[in-house]
Formats: structure tokens, sequence, C-alpha cells
């Protein structure tokens, strides 16, 4: 009977443990922009300037990005500090409701100038009505440039296929690097933020 309940106890334990060890297992991104409000100073500390063509709104969970002309060339650009060699995947949350189907990113390294590094047109779907996850590998996606040294500057282009018109809107919930595929599909946006609220990054 003793035995018995030695063994339900230590059962129990591991139970109680068990959403803890799946949380503590979230994978850490090499560098990420979660775009929510209260973490708008935080991703504004890290832009390089580079709101262009397009107006940025935060909301408690994601950001509305809106084409501000025709034929838009909009893009927003980052600081990051990541070694391009061991991080070959990206990963984004994206609600697209343009009817384009293609985006791009570009990089550049502290060596290298203005954006040197393009990784090539990804796929996204359009018209979408609900969020969805894409992970691209990098190494499968090079345009131009080497994705190699130090990434100093990382900028995503908004929808480039077919020309965005003015008022084209897509949203944004995350964009982050990750070393692995596994990372990148393991990885969960709400995990991330229960562990690293605003403020404490």
């Amino acid at each position: 009977m003793k035995k018995a309940l030695v063994i339900t106890m230590i059962m129990l334990f591991a139970v109680s443990m068990f959403p803890f060890s799946l949380y503590s297992a979230n994978p850490t991104p090499s560098f990420i922009v979660d775009f929510q409000l209260d973490r708008k100073a935080e991703i504004e500390s890290m832009s390089s300037g580079e709101y262009f063509q397009c107006v940025a709104e935060y909301t408690n969970d994601d950001v509305k990005i809106t084409a501000s002309v025709d034929n838009a060339n909009w893009f927003l650009g980052y600081y990051c500090d990541f070694n391009a060699e061991e991080n070959n995947f990206i990963k984004l949350r994206v609600k697209n409701e343009t009817l384009g189907d293609t985006f791009e990113v570009w990089a550049s390294t502290s060596t290298s100038g203005n954006y040197p590094i393009r990784l090539d047109l990804w796929q996204c779907e359009p018209n979408s009505t609900q969020y969805k996850e894409y992970i691209f590998d990098v190494s499968e996606n090079i345009g131009s440039g080497a994705w190699a040294g130090n990434i100093k500057r990382i900028r995503l282009d908004f929808i480039v296929g077919p020309n965005p018109q003015k008022d084209d809107v897509i949203y944004l919930d995350y964009f982050a690097v990750f070393k692995t595929k596994a990372d990148a599909e393991a990885f969960s946006i709400d995990a991330w933020e229960s562990a690293n609220p605003p403020g404490n990054i």
C-alpha cells in the first residue's frame, strides 16, 4: 500500500511538471520581431528607419501594414546581429489580404553596404482571411549575394507581385530567424511571449 502511494505521488509530480517541460523546450530564435502594440518601443529601437511607402498600425496582437501609394515598393527594415551560416531558416506569421503571392527578404552585413543579399521570391497565400505561418530555407532561396558573415540589417519587402495598390493591406504577427528547421517548426510565439514579456527583452 505504501509503495503504491509513493508511485502515485511520483506520477502526479511528473504530470504536474509536464507542461513546464513543454514550455521550457520552446526554441529561442536568433532574431525576432514580435509585432505588438506593447512592444512598439522595442520594435522601433530595432528599426533601421525604413518604413517605406507604407503605414504601420500596431494592435495588441499584430501590425497592420497599408500601402500608401499605387505600385508601392513597401518594406520594413531592422537592425540585427546574427551569424548567417548558423541561421538558415526564417519563419513568419502573416495574413496577406492582397492579390499578390510573393515577397522578398534583403540583408546586409557590417561590411557589405546597402542590402546586397537578396533572398529569392517566396510564395504566400493571396486574399487570405486567416493567418498562416511560413518557414523558408535561406540556402534554397539565394537570389544574389551570399548568405554569409554577420547579418546586421534585414529587410522584409512585402508583396512584390503583382504590384500592390494604394490601401492594400497585409498583417504581420512575427518574423524570426532560426538555426534549424526543427527549431523553426517547434517554435511557439505564445510560449515565447509568455517567457519574454514587453520590456524584458
